[in-house]
């Protein structure tokens, strides 16, 4: 059964090499709070990280 995240179904699995779902997130930037978005790195490598346990700045 797959998990809901903001009412949606979720697969909690990855594929290496498979592009990632384009995605919109608050985001804190050069001191100020934005949105990042997948669609503005296409064409680009990047590397996403994503540490939910808690807020401190990594």
């Amino acid at each position: 059964m797959l998990k809901k995240v903001r009412g949606k179904p979720v697969n909690n699995c990855f594929t290496l090499m498979a592009a990632a779902p384009d995605f919109n997130a608050p985001a804190y930037h050069n001191a100020t709070q934005t949105t990042a978005s997948l669609n503005a790195f296409h064409g680009q490598w990047l590397i996403l990280f994503f540490y939910m346990s808690d807020f401190s700045f990594v």
